[in-house]
């Protein structure tokens, strides 16, 4: 059982270096818990009901965006629909324009117009 102040994290990252060593950074951080973790989306989605049908959904899941099977903003986009309560921060080593635009459509709805900025949420879903 965990202490309502901590803060429950869940990892997806493909690269099992990265998840070890997140798992290792955040065990030092007082009031930190790693809750669980998946190597791709899909892995992460299944994990993630599961804790949600025992109560216990993380606070923040740390989400790779480029990964195999299903990428980080694919499944952004399915945990903050099932789950809007679910922060997600992307972690990745690379970031393009283009990836940093999904994940804002992916977890606020709103979609890039063009060269002149944002426009509107997107409500067709």
């Amino acid at each position: 059982m965990t202490d309502d102040s901590e803060i429950r994290v869940f990892l997806v990252d493909d690269h099992k270096v990265v998840r070890s060593g997140l798992v290792s950074y955040l065990g030092t951080e007082p009031g930190m818990m790693v809750v669980g973790e998946a190597a791709d989306g899909r892995r992460a989605l299944d994990e993630i009901a599961v804790l949600a049908n025992t109560g216990a959904l993380p606070d923040v899941v740390l989400m790779d965006l480029q990964m195999p099977d299903m990428d980080g903003i694919t499944a952004t986009a399915e945990i903050k629909r099932r789950w809007p309560e679910v922060e997600v921060v992307a972690v990745t080593s690379c970031l393009l324009v283009g990836a940093g635009v999904a994940v804002l459509g992916a977890v606020v709805g709103w979609r890039f117009i063009g060269g002149r900025g944002w426009g509107a949420p997107d409500r067709s879903r």
